[in-house]
């Protein structure tokens, strides 16, 4: 049988939890409060509203 070199061993169990870790999905931002968006929403109608055609 071959033996294992505990270095290499090290270092592919590093590298396959580091390739790991990345590829998890990262969780989405949270959905902005109502009031936020309300704000942001009226905000913006305001300022086009008052463009000149």
């Amino acid at each position: 049988m071959t033996a294992v070199d505990p270095i290499l061993v090290e270092i592919v169990e590093g590298t396959l939890a580091s390739v790991e870790k990345r590829s998890r999905p990262r969780s989405p931002a949270p959905p902005a409060s109502p009031m936020i968006r309300d704000a942001t929403t009226s905000a913006r109608a305001s300022t086009t509203s008052g463009c000149a055609s």
